[in-house]
């Protein structure tokens, strides 16, 4: 009948692409609209029919076909345990091995079309309902569940197709559970954001096609990537030759480290004739972020998120440090990256910033620190770890963290060489501080007589160690101090 629909499955062989089988509803009848979604996964695909009237009124059902020796047979027909009329169930679906999830946009659950997504999963030659699917902040209008994906034990559905600020949720599944992960979004203008989503392990493509017309903010797609339990946004996706809106975003794939962008309204072949274009994430991407530590912003250069490919170099951001501070350096390379990174900005004190309340501490420290250059005379202990504010400075210490402080780590001394090996917290971010080593026999009034090592420029990091021999044949005792200057 009118609008019944079918969906067509092709073959690769070499170059070449045949049909091998076209799929049709064994209950099939007019204005179904069979095909309206398809998803495929190895010998098993499934194929949307959301405005099937089995439960009512375009109630929607979605239906699974698996291959057998080259002949594809319908296994299952699968309805919402609590279907009804217009809840458009089937209008998204997508498979991932024996595992379902199908979009019903217009459940009205937590208001009018406010969605909802159901998960099945197979049981032998049989579909089981395992899960509905809501968002933790679903409202009314939402239509979550308008695009849905799957990945193994995660899935990613689309929310705010048709509004400026869309979004997208992931679920990861637990035994038999299933919680939600994430809310994606942008902070960026993105209208259409969660129109079309696809999920590739642990890759998230998202489009935001925008509408052909009256656009504020030009198509694109989103690539998210997760790194243990957290998601973050990775790159933007644009036309290379857009003019106008074409609705990149339109529909999204990504498989492996391909991702596929449709831009249904690009007018390359004529008016509308549509588009799709292939972006190369990298052979297993490669997560390299860039933090600024507080101490400075990104001025330009490369993203401080960033997805490159295995083997080649992150693009480092340019940083214009805080009033009172001096980006120095990364605290690794970003060269020929082979495992997710985090690079973290090294500052040093600007040794000519003013210190305008004459405390003994540069503003800009201050600032960074507590927020004010009035909150600390430099005589407090703001952390309480028994370090006054201007000492915590002058060493290159948090204030604000009271296990942060200027203190001997470890001390050994061998008896007869005189060798004295001494390792004590440091901080190099001041070009002009040293450190002093000093010993005596004596705690009561005692003499302190340097050692042979001067001043000492620290090490890298938050930790010097030194070793050196005592001039004299020490006595059954000796005490050791070390002292902090900013020559």
């Amino acid at each position: 009948g009118d609008a019944s629909g079918s969906a067509y499955v092709f073959v690769r062989n070499g170059n070449n692409w045949t049909v091998q089988a076209k799929l049709t509803a064994s209950d099939g009848a007019a204005d179904d609209e069979f095909g309206v979604n398809v998803s495929i996964s190895g010998d098993t695909a499934v194929v949307g029919a959301h405005k099937n009237d089995e439960q009512g009124d375009d109630a929607g059902s979605a239906y699974v076909f698996v291959r057998n020796d080259g002949v594809w047979a319908q296994q299952a027909k699968l309805l919402a345990s609590d279907g009804t009329i217009y809840d458009n169930f089937g209008f998204s679906v997508s498979v991932s091995d024996d595992t379902v999830v199908i979009g019903a946009f217009l459940d009205d659950d937590n208001g009018d079309a406010s969605g909802s997504a159901y998960v099945f999963v197979r049981d032998g030659n049989s579909w089981l309902e395992q899960a509905k699917l809501t968002a933790n902040d679903v409202a009314p209008n939402d239509i979550f569940g308008y695009s849905v994906s799957v990945s193994g034990n995660t899935a990613l559905i689309g929310a705010g197709a048709f509004q400026e600020d869309g979004s997208a949720y992931v679920f990861v599944r637990e035994g038999d559970i299933w919680a939600e992960q994430a809310k994606l979004s942008v902070d960026e203008g993105a209208e259409w954001f969660g129109h079309n989503v696809s999920l590739s392990g642990n890759i998230a493509v998202i489009g935001a096609p925008g509408p052909a017309y009256g656009y504020k903010f030009p198509a694109s797609a989103y690539i998210f990537m997760r790194s243990g339990d957290t998601w973050r946004q990775h790159a933007k996706l644009t036309e290379s030759d857009d003019v106008g809106n074409d609705r990149l975003g339109w529909s999204v794939g990504v498989s492996g480290d391909t991702a596929v962008i449709g831009a249904d309204s690009d007018n390359n072949d004529g008016i509308y004739s549509g588009s799709a274009y292939f972006y190369d994430l990298g052979a297993a991407p490669i997560t390299v972020t860039f933090e600024l530590d507080g101490k400075g912003t990104r001025a330009g250069g490369g993203e401080l998120m960033q997805l490159v490919k295995v083997g080649t170099d992150a693009l480092a951001p340019s940083v214009e440090a805080n009033a009172g501070w001096l980006f120095d350096s990364w605290d690794s390379s970003f060269a020929n990256v082979t495992e997710d990174l985090t690079v973290t900005a090294q500052y040093m004190l600007d040794p000519t910033a003013p210190d305008a309340d004459a405390d003994g501490m540069i503003d800009g420290w201050e600032m960074t620190y507590f927020g004010s250059v009035n909150a600390s005379d430099g005589l407090g202990d703001w952390d309480g770890d028994g370090m006054l504010d201007v000492d915590e400075f002058a060493t290159g210490h948090d204030p604000n963290d009271g296990s942060d402080f200027f203190h001997v780590v470890n001390l050994s001394f061998i008896q007869g060489l005189q060798e004295v090996t001494l390792t004590f917290t440091s901080s190099d971010n001041h070009p002009n501080r040293r450190y002093h080593i000093f010993y005596s026999d004596e705690l009561i009034n005692p003499i302190w007589t340097a050692s042979p090592l001067g001043p000492i420029i620290p090490d890298a990091g938050d930790r010097t160690t030194r070793v050196f021999t005592l001039p004299i044949v020490a006595p059954n005792r000796m005490f050791f101090k070390v002292d902090c200057s900013l020559d």
